[in-house]
């Protein structure tokens, strides 16, 4: 569950930010997302974005890597015309079925040029992903400390490859005058076994994921983009209970080759994703928990939440999926 970053800005404000991650985003919850922050936050056009698959501990100090950050500082520090110019400026591990790497990606941008922003939207009463909003309205409430609601796709008619950041927009509403999302992107090829991805501090992590404490939705509109929402935790909005609030949940982003008849699950609940009957670190976020009462106490975080869709509340996830090559 971790990701490295390596930030140089030497000469000229150039820079080469590297993470290391069993995949982009899902639960990397130490690094990975400051590693594409920072790349966007470089004013410099002249940056590299460089991630790679793996733990940190196995993948930083390997001999290619190294020699990779070795071309870099000696074209900026010792002023040494090695090429490096002609690298790509961003180049990723796109991951597949049994944590392996389908490919490696090359890009001049982050986002990826291209991107087909993809909204699948939520069925509250269905419990469904698809092309298509809801249409009645309907709603699915939980216990926060349940298990939550899962809506999933149908088998996934072809071949398809995510790489980029991701969002789910809600319309919810909890008993108490607050609540915390926790948002779990899974994904199952075509035999039903989950994608899971070895991470630092989870052996099984899922595809992706992300949180949001709702009484802290609001956004910058001014940072926020079609997909990333910028919550500037600048204040706090309470709840009024039973009420429903329109929320942006960022996803942290992901990298990921689906074959034809894989699924997508998403998970909506308000505790940390576990998976039933496992044990240790391998049950969904390694050791990373959200559970001290001092800044969840039951009587404002243990209510009951409810997840509304369709007659104009359009709840959908946003997905980063490539152009079929």
């Amino acid at each position: 569950m971790t990701a490295f970053i390596r930030t140089a800005r030497p000469i000229c404000r150039r820079s080469i930010i590297r993470s290391s991650s069993s995949r982009i985003g899902a639960a990397s919850r130490f690094h990975l997302r400051g590693t594409i922050g920072g790349y966007i936050g470089v004013s410099s056009p002249q940056k590299w974005l460089k991630i790679q698959s793996g733990s940190y501990i196995h993948t930083y100090f390997q001999p290619q890597n190294v020699a990779l950050m070795k071309r870099f500082y000696d074209r900026y520090l010792k002023d040494i015309d090695n090429g490096w110019e002609q690298e790509p400026k961003v180049e990723l591990s796109i991951r597949g079925p049994g944590d392996t790497v389908k490919r490696q990606l090359q890009a001049s941008a982050w986002p990826i040029r291209n991107t087909q922003w993809t909204k699948l939207h939520l069925d509250a009463g269905a419990k469904t992903l698809s092309d298509k909003p809801a249409g009645e309205a309907a709603s699915a409430s939980y216990a926060a400390l349940s298990d939550g609601v899962t809506f999933a796709t149908a088998p996934l008619p072809r071949d398809t490859e995510l790489a980029g950041p991701a969002k789910v927009k809600l319309h919810v509403s909890s008993s108490t005058e607050d609540m915390d999302i926790f948002a779990t992107l899974c994904a199952f090829d075509p035999s039903d076994k989950e994608m899971t991805f070895r991470t630092g501090g989870e052996p099984k992590a899922p595809a992706s994921q992300g949180w949001l404490r709702v009484s802290q939705r609001k956004l910058d509109p001014k940072r926020s983009t079609e997909w990333t929402p910028f919550h500037p935790h600048d204040e706090r909005q309470p709840l009024k209970p039973g009420e429903v609030y329109e929320v942006e949940v960022e996803i942290w982003p992901l990298s990921l080759y689906l074959p034809a008849g894989s699924r997508l699950r998403l998970t909506i609940q308000g505790k940390d994703f576990e998976r039933p009957g496992e044990t240790g670190p391998t049950k969904g976020v390694g050791w990373m928990y959200h559970n001290d009462p001092r800044d969840r106490p039951p009587a404002i975080f243990h209510g009951t939440h409810a997840v509304h869709t369709g007659n104009g509340r359009e709840s959908y996830l946003l997905l980063p999926v490539l152009p079929a090559s």
